[in-house]
């Protein structure tokens, strides 16, 4: 059976399947940006506290994600459609972080958890998963040959309202909107640093659940190291790999949040730990 045939076999069993689920009332919802760290932590939360787990949904990838933001899609549509990737108690997909108004008018009671990594890290990692150079100006066609739709939604200038299109610029304004889940509705939003889960694995998704009112009763211990997506290259330096000029960038941009979340500066003491991604 060929590639469309195999595809057109999953969406018939999946029209066939779906009405037999239930969506989740109120799921743990984990947020985050792409190479943050979201597919780990969530995976492990779910292996710590044996529960279900929903690690990315199709459904929301593109164009449905742009057609929701543009209010040509409602959200309780694409779930009602899609009850079988909503049915998990924990649910993980990169794209909730621009949909969390319409997740948070969804759900009445949803736990969030946003996993934040340092921008300088997370903005790194991206570009070495999509083999795309920091240190230029602009990019070309060339550049984006191999980048499929669903990643270059991430540069796409309207989802931010900032008035860019420099792409470092673009990805750092998508680190800002994240960044600001939390910020802006802490009352709502628990938020979990990517280098806190690095410094002590195991125990650090321990603690992150029960703050989320969820028990952990499993030894992950032997699980923490597993890699869930593909690994950047976190050897060579910021500036090695953006320049001065992008590396400049992202700090300008970011800097208000990254004090407020706990990054520092270059021009303090401040090293990441974060490591791959």
């Amino acid at each position: 059976m060929g590639k469309f045939g195999l595809h057109r076999w999953s969406r018939l069993w999946h029209k066939a399947v779906n009405p037999f689920y239930s969506v989740e009332e109120n799921p743990l919802i984990i947020l985050g940006n792409q190479k943050s760290g979201t597919t780990a932590i969530a995976k492990l939360i779910a292996l710590a506290c044996g529960e279900d787990v929903q690690l990315d949904i199709e459904a929301l990838w593109e164009p449905n994600c742009k057609l929701i933001l543009e209010g040509e899609l409602g959200l309780p549509e694409v779930i009602r459609k899609n009850k079988r990737f909503f049915s998990s108690p924990i649910l993980k997909e990169p794209n909730f972080s621009l949909l969390y108004p319409h997740l948070e008018r969804f759900y009445d009671d949803a736990a969030f958890l946003l996993i934040v990594r340092d921008p300088r890290d997370n903005i790194r990692s991206i570009l070495n998963r999509l083999d795309i150079p920091g240190n230029k100006a602009k990019l070309s066609p060339k550049d984006f040959r191999s980048v499929n739709k669903h990643w270059r939604a991430l540069f796409d200038a309207s989802r931010y309202d900032q008035g860019r299109n420099q792409y470092i610029e673009l990805l750092a304004a998508r680190w800002n909107l994240c960044a600001d889940l939390f910020l802006r509705h802490p009352e709502k939003v628990m938020v979990f640093r990517y280098e806190d889960f690095l410094a002590n694995k195991a125990d650090s998704i321990y603690r992150i659940a029960r703050k989320l009112g969820l028990e952990p009763r499993t030894d992950i211990s032997s699980k923490v190291n597993v890699q869930y997506q593909p690994v950047g290259n976190h050897n060579i330096s910021w500036e090695d790999f953006f320049g001065e000029d992008n590396l400049n960038r992202i700090e300008d941009i970011c800097s208000r949040r990254m004090k407020k979340l706990g990054y520092q500066l270059r021009n303090s003491s401040y090293e990441s730990k974060a490591s791959a991604g």
